[in-house]
């Protein structure tokens, strides 16, 4: 079975990601590690002059008080018995496009990973208005399941050593189209 690492920057109790590990844990061995408070907009800072504060919430289920670069640091070099085969970032809510994508801890975390060569994709929700709150408008089942679709794409690709960026319009219905996607 294959092993995944999940990370965000909206946070471990964040809707998104807990959707993420509900879908893909049938399929894969899914560890999440993420920051214990909403980190948006932190780009790839590191925490480098306090201790982080590592927390087990269940099994294979942690969060820290840090950046989402810090977690898959933490995750990494401490917590995953062996390097994951992808790591997802997100499911953000907010898109990540253009100049965003400098500055998003969602995207961050997923260059973390590339970094250390481990395949990864960021996942964002593009929300039916401008202003949401958490979860509102969103939808998170269909965004899980588009996630699984494309992750298993990725699988399939020769060449994965990239940052993948993923964001997912809100009138969607969870149905995929897959030449609409490109596969």
């Amino acid at each position: 079975m294959k092993t995944l690492l999940l990370t965000n920057d909206d946070g471990f109790f964040s809707e998104g990601i807990q959707y993420l590990k509900d879908c893909l844990s049938s399929e894969y061995d899914v560890y999440i590690v993420a920051p214990d408070r909403e980190r948006s907009g932190i780009s790839m800072s590191l925490t480098i002059h306090s201790p982080l504060r590592l927390r087990k919430v269940r099994a294979k289920d942690y969060m820290i008080d840090g950046t989402p670069a810090d977690c898959v640091n933490i995750a990494l070099q401490k917590i995953l018995p062996h390097p994951p085969d992808f790591l997802i970032s997100g499911m953000n809510f907010g898109e990540n496009l253009s100049e965003d994508v400098f500055f998003s801890g969602t995207v961050a975390g997923a260059f973390t990973a590339y970094l250390y060569g481990i395949p990864s994709l960021a996942v964002s929700l593009i929300a039916e208005k401008q202003v949401q709150k958490e979860g509102e408008n969103f939808n998170l089942k269909e965004g899980a399941q588009i996630t699984e679709y494309v992750l298993d794409k990725l699988f399939s690709l020769e060449r994965k050593e990239a940052v993948f960026n993923l964001n997912i319009p809100y009138k969607n219905t969870g149905k995929i189209i897959p030449t609409k996607l490109g596969f």
